[in-house]
């Protein structure tokens, strides 16, 4: 019955850990953003345009955990828009972002760290608009029918979220780490918009915002643990 044992001697292992005092990982992240990866949703819905209202995000990043339990992290992303077919037209959205966060490992049992955090999220975004029908204004921007427009913004978004991290297996010298993440971007300020040629777009006010759900897997490069105050 060596499956069981095993299983308990793992069980055994974990509970007797002392939490990680220092240490690192790595990771790739693969996820979903629910909201407005344009960050112009509502100026594109309005007239019937359409607008995506999820999109897939892939990238990696990594974290540290330091002394009182405070975990480091950073990370970067692609994000590639889902939909966005309206009645008087399309769009499509594509881009990236990047950024930090802090978090505070409110469970640390040696193995599983599971932590609230809150960042800073950097985005840019391309952002091709077809409109079908009638005449249509993108904040100032005027579209005749059949025009076909690449618009740029970029933006600022406060993250805020929860995260969990589980050491497969490996010890002081690191070993496989899955993890998962949700959170929420929280726009700050107005985004910056150009179209073609460089024109100003104004009367746009946002940038990519929603709930983002994300999967964590990597290695972890190396832990040092404290035994538990008694």
């Amino acid at each position: 019955m060596l499956g069981p044992a095993l299983l308990l001697s793992l069980a055994t292992t974990a509970a007797h850990a002392a939490p990680i005092f220092f240490g690192g990982f790595g990771h790739m992240t693969q996820g979903f953003l629910l909201g407005d990866p344009t960050g112009m949703a509502t100026e594109l819905d309005s007239d019937g345009g359409g607008s995506p209202h999820n999109a897939l995000l892939i990238g990696g990043g990594g974290r540290m955990i330091i002394p009182g339990g405070v975990v480091l992290g950073g990370h970067g992303f692609g994000l590639e828009g889902l939909g966005g077919d309206g009645t008087g037209g399309s769009s499509q959205v594509s881009g990236g972002g990047g950024g930090f966060d802090v978090g505070w490992a409110a469970i640390n049992d040696g193995r599983r760290l599971i932590y609230p955090l809150a960042g800073v999220t950097f985005t840019g975004v391309d952002v091709l608009v077809q409109n079908h029908a009638e005449a249509r204004k993108v904040g100032n921007y005027a579209m005749v029918p059949g025009d076909r427009v690449e618009m740029k913004g970029s933006g600022v978004a406060l993250d805020f979220g929860v995260a969990l991290t589980q050491l497969l297996w490996g010890d002081e010298g690191g070993g496989m780490i899955v993890g998962a993440q949700m959170g929420y971007l929280l726009p700050v300020g107005g985004g910056t918009w150009t179209a073609k040629g460089g024109a100003e777009i104004s009367g746009v006010d946002g940038s990519t915002n929603g709930l983002y759900f994300r999967v964590n897997v990597g290695g972890g490069g190396g832990f040092s643990r404290r035994e538990m105050r008694r």
